[in-house]
C-alpha cells in the first residue's frame, strides 16, 4: 500500500501540475499527522474503547466467525470453519490484524487504511477540481462521523470504504490518462475487487467500472481489454474463495446470514406489514447456529414479490422513510450519543435500537424528534443541528455537482461521471436490496458528496448564488 502511494506521488509530480506554495505543499502531510494523531489517541484513551469497538451492525457475529477461525480444530483447519461459515468477505480482511494484536490491531489497520484513503481523496479531488476543492473535501471528509467512527469499529466499512476511495483514484487515472494504464487498471481492479467481495452491496461495481472503461479508454480496442480486466479482478476474490471452499475439506453449508437477501426480504416486509398494519408473510426460521448469529429468519424473493404487489403503498412508504434516513440522517445517534457519549438513549436491547426506524414507519420524523425530545433533550439538539449541518453539505454537494457537469472544459467529463455514477448505484441499490438503511449505508460514499460540496465553495457556485439572491431581496424591496 504504502509503495502505492510513493508510486502515485511520484505519477503526479511527472504530470507537471502547478506547483503550489509551501504552506499549500505541507497541507497533507498535516492533516494525515493530525488524523494519526487524533485516532491514535481515541483507541487508547477512549473509555471502553473496546466495548465501543463492538457497536458496529453484527459485530459481535463478526467476532465470533473470527474466533471460530482461530480456534480452529486442528483435524479441521481454519479453511475448513470458513468453508462452513460461509462467505468470509466482511471478516476475512480484519483476521489478521485481531489474530495479531486483538481489537487495538484491527483500530490501527483501519487508522492506516483511511490515510491512505484521505491521500488519495485529496490527490483526486487536486487532480480533477483544483487544489483548493482538494483542501476543503479532505478536512470535510476526515470530520464526517463515519470517517470518525467506522477506524474504531468492528465493521468490513472499515475495508471497504477506504479502498473504494482509493480504487476510485486508481480507475480515474486509468479513465483521463494513456500512460501506465496497466498499472492503474491492476490497482483499481484488485481493490475494486476486494471491496465487492466484503461488502456484497457493491456487487455490481466491477461492471460499473468496465462500463466506465470500455467508453471513455481509447483507443476502442485497449477500452475493451481495460473493461474485460476489470471485470476479471474485480471478480477475482470470489472466483479464488469459491474455488478454495470447493476444495476444503469440510462443505460449504452457505448458512443463512442476518445481512443475507433473504434476511433483508423479511425485515422489508415486516415493515411493510407494520405501515400497512396487516401480517407478514410467513417467515422460514433457519437452524441456529452456535456462537454466531443464532436463528436466522427469512423469505424467499417469490413470496416478497407477491407480499410487495399486494401492499405497494406501504412499501413506497417504507422506501421514502428510508430515503429521508440515509440522506438526512447526521449519524450523530451513534457518534456522539453511543460512541462519545455525549447523550444517553437508554438503548438496552435490539428492541431499543430499532423503535426509531418504526416510529420513523409509521408516524414520520416529527415523531420521532419528539421521541427524542421525551428521551433526551441533548439528544434531540444535537442530531437538528447535526441534520441542519449535513442537509447543507448535501445541498452544496448538488450545486456543486450542477456546475461540475456544465464545466466539462474545466472538470474532467470521464471522472465527473464516475463519482455521480458510484453515488446514484450505492444509494438506489442500497434502497432496493436492504431490509431497512442506516445512515452509515451511505457512509462508503460521502467522499463524493465531500468532493462536490467542496468544489461548490472553492468554484464560488456558493458565493454567485448568494449574490443572486440577496439582489432579487433588494430588487422586490
Amino acid at each position: 500500500m504504502l509503495n502505492f502511494l510513493i508510486e502515485a506521488q511520484h505519477m503526479d509530480q511527472e504530470l507537471d501540475l502547478p506547483q503550489s506554495s509551501t504552506t499549500s505543499q505541507q497541507f497533507l502531510p498535516m492533516l494525515l499527522a493530525a488524523f494519526f494523531i487524533l485516532h491514535v489517541a481515541l483507541a487508547l484513551w477512549m473509555p471502553g474503547a473496546h466495548t465501543k469497538f463492538m457497536l458496529g451492525d453484527r459485530a459481535h457475529d463478526r467476532l465470533a466467525k473470527v474466533q471460530a477461525v482461530l480456534n480452529a480444530p486442528p483435524d479441521a483447519g481454519p479453511l475448513a470453519v470458513m468453508a462452513a461459515q460461509g462467505s468470509p468477505g466482511d471478516y476475512m480482511f480484519l483476521l489478521p490484524a485481531y489474530a495479531a494484536a486483538g481489537p487495538d490491531g484491527v483500530i490501527l489497520q483501519s487508522i492506516v487504511l483511511y490515510l491512505a484513503a484521505l491521500a488519495c481523496l485529496y490527490w483526486l479531488t487536486r487532480d480533477t477540481f483544483g487544489p483548493a476543492s482538494a483542501k476543503a473535501a479532505t478536512i470535510l471528509y476526515a470530520l464526517l462521523p463515519a470517517t470518525i467512527f467506522h477506524p474504531h469499529a468492528f465493521v468490513s466499512e472499515t475495508i471497504s470504504n477506504p479502498l473504494l476511495i482509493i480504487g476510485s483514484y486508481a480507475l480515474a487515472q486509468i479513465l483521463r490518462r494513456d500512460g501506465n494504464i496497466w498499472t492503474w487498471t491492476a490497482v483499481a481492479g484488485l481493490l475494486i475487487g476486494i471491496v465487492t467481495f466484503s461488502r456484497h452491496v457493491y456487487i455490481l461495481l466491477p461492471l460499473i467500472a468496465a462500463a466506465l472503461a470500455w467508453y471513455y479508454v481509447s483507443p476502442v480496442s485497449r477500452g475493451r481489454a481495460v473493461a474485460a480486466s476489470l471485470i476479471g479482478l474485480g471478480y477475482l476474490p470470489a472466483i479464488l474463495w469459491t474455488a478454495i471452499a470447493l476444495m476444503a475439506p469440510t462443505a460449504s453449508q452457505s448458512p443463512a446470514s442476518a445481512g443475507g437477501l433473504g434476511a433483508n426480504l423479511q425485515a422489508r416486509a415486516e415493515r411493510v406489514a407494520l405501515i400497512a398494519g396487516v401480517p407478514p408473510p410467513q417467515a422460514i426460521v433457519e437452524q441456529q447456529r452456535e456462537g454466531l448469529e443464532g436463528a436466522t429468519m427469512t423469505i424467499t424473493p417469490k413470496q416478497f414479490t407477491a407480499f410487495v404487489a399486494a401492499h405497494p403503498l406501504a412499501y413506497a412508504r417504507s422506501i421514502v422513510s428510508d430515503a429521508v434516513n440515509i440522506l438526512g440522517n447526521p449519524g450523530m445517534a451513534m457518534v456522539a450519543g453511543r460512541y462519545l457519549g455525549l447523550f444517553d438513549l437508554n438503548e438496552k436491547s435490539e428492541e431499543d435500537l430499532s423503535r426509531w426506524r418504526k416510529i420513523r414507519d409509521e408516524h414520520g420524523m416529527i415523531a420521532v424528534a419528539h421521541e427524542l425530545w421525551q428521551t433526551s433533550a441533548s439528544a434531540l439538539i444535537i442530531n437538528a443541528a447535526g441534520m441542519v449541518a449535513w442537509i447543507s453539505v448535501i445541498g452544496l454537494a448538488l450545486l456543486g455537482a450542477i456546475k461540475a457537469w456544465r464545466t466539462p472544459a474545466i472538470v474532467d467529463r470521464p471522472v465527473c461521471v464516475m463519482l455521480m455514477g458510484l453515488f446514484v448505484y450505492v444509494i438506489a441499490f442500497n434502497s432496493v436490496v436492504a431490509g431497512y438503511t442506516r445512515w452509515d449505508h451511505r457512509s462508503g460514499v460521502e467522499f463524493v458528496i465531500a468532493i462536490f460540496a467542496a468544489y461548490a465553495v472553492a468554484s464560488g457556485v456558493l458565493s454567485q448564488l448568494l449574490e443572486y439572491v440577496t439582489r432579487r431581496d433588494r430588487s422586490a424591496q
